[in-house]
């Protein structure tokens, strides 16, 4: 039983950090090419 319940939480938080990542991913992305134009404006 606990078995089983360790595993259920291990799993919501592996989605959890899906959910995470592909949330971040194109804030990063944007964060990114955001800091190489103004490098560019810059130099």
């Amino acid at each position: 039983m606990r078995a089983n319940q360790k595993a259920r939480s291990d799993y919501q938080k592996a989605r959890l950090v899906g959910v995470l990542r592909r949330f971040l991913s194109p804030i990063r992305t944007m964060v990114l090419t955001f800091v190489k134009a103004n490098a560019t404006q810059i130099g």
